[in-house]
């Protein structure tokens, strides 16, 4: 296996779970406080 292969795979697999923990972050907040959109930083 190359090296470039490896750190693609691995890339993907990152991306891939980073997606999957910002999808379940959202929608444990949106589940928790019962609106449409989270609020907005600074707000």
């Amino acid at each position: 296996m190359n090296l470039i292969d490896l750190i693609m795979m691995l890339g993907g697999l990152t991306a891939a779970l980073a997606v999957g923990v910002v999808c379940g972050l959202g929608l444990l907040v949106w589940l928790a406080g019962g609106k449409s959109l989270p609020p907005k930083p600074g707000h």
